[in-house]
């Protein structure tokens, strides 16, 4: 065991390093591109390119200094919005996990019924709409008509931590929806197969309802089979993120981003790209989808302690 998550750990490690170098070498290449910088030599643009990276680097690893963004420091800069963007997608994780179990137990009970026919159905509707989509009906409704939360706030309207988490109730839930339907048929449909199993029939016949199954069996064996779906659906959450960060004015990385990458210069009429600023950010996204997916990999074993980690043999 200790030793596969040491491996694992490296590997994720050497994966992001390449992400990262990939990243920068990609955008650095554009820029110049764009500013029609580089010679007709091919091997003499990436190695000069080559040594820029490393110069680069080696700031970061001597110095730490990861480069500017306006009169900030951008490992500052990057922290004060990754802090925001993973509120954000963490609310929004909550949202959809919880959310999906209650349900997807609730409907799995009722299975069959007219409860369930129609939650069913409401479900297929809420996967089926795009989250931006989400975001502007909150937007219309929730800040324009009832007033209950602002359409595009501001960094420094609140300086409270519940001011904070007030405007990324909108944006979260707006992320949340499409999972939370797909991980509730999910959920939905591991139980009711469960229920109508043999070994259900054997609890009963020792004196569970299907609330004692539920609870003390069920749950935890559906929770298995779905873990394999939270690492793409993460990934999809963080990407969906980006656009709703920018329709609602949160601060965060997506903003960051969209800055370095498409800032106008010369009156507008040209573009330039900030590649440390974007190489930063991309870095930091990759950095919390490795570590969720070493987060995944874990979690086998909390759920189900049949399954050995790291084993070249069946637990």
């Amino acid at each position: 065991m200790l030793k596969y998550v040491i491996v694992r750990l490296l590997w994720l490690f050497f994966m992001w390093i390449f992400i990262f170098t990939l990243v920068y070498f990609a955008l650095t290449i554009a820029s110049w591109t764009s500013w029609n910088r580089p010679t007709p030599d091919f091997w003499q643009n990436m190695r000069f390119l080559f040594f820029e990276y490393l110069e680069y680097v080696k700031g970061i690893v001597t110095r730490g200094d990861f480069g500017r963004y306006r009169a900030w420091s951008l490992w500052d800069a990057l922290m004060l919005g990754a802090r925001r963007t993973f509120s954000i997608n963490i609310m929004a994780f909550i949202f959809y996990m919880v959310g999906s179990i209650l349900i997807g137990s609730v409907a799995a009970l009722k299975r069959n019924t007219l409860f369930d026919r129609g939650l069913l159905g409401v479900l297929l509707v809420i996967g089926s709409i795009p989250n931006f989509v989400w975001i502007f009906a909150f937007m219309l409704v929730f800040s324009y008509q009832l007033g209950w939360f602002p359409s595009m706030p501001q960094p420094s309207d609140v300086t409270t931590y519940v001011g904070r988490l007030h405007q990324m109730v909108m944006p979260a839930v707006a992320l949340a929806l499409l999972p939370l339907s797909k991980f509730t048929l999910l959920i939905r449909n591991e139980l009711t197969e469960t229920f109508e199993s043999d070994y259900s029939l054997l609890l009963k016949t020792k004196g569970m309802n299907e609330w004692q199954m539920l609870t003390r069996h069920h749950l935890k064996n559906a929770v298995v089979p779905i873990l394999p779906e939270l690492t793409p659906t993460v990934y999809f959450v963080i990407a969906g993120s980006f656009l709703l960060e920018i329709i609602n004015n949160v601060a965060g990385l997506s903003m960051l981003l969209w800055t370095s990458l498409f800032t106008p210069v010369m009156g507008g009429h040209s573009m330039t790209i900030n590649v440390t600023v974007a190489t930063g950010v991309v870095g930091v996204y990759a950095a919390l989808g490795l570590v969720f997916v070493f987060f995944i990999d874990m979690m086998y074993r909390l759920f189900d302690p049949r399954i050995n980690i790291g084993s070249k043999k069946m637990g």
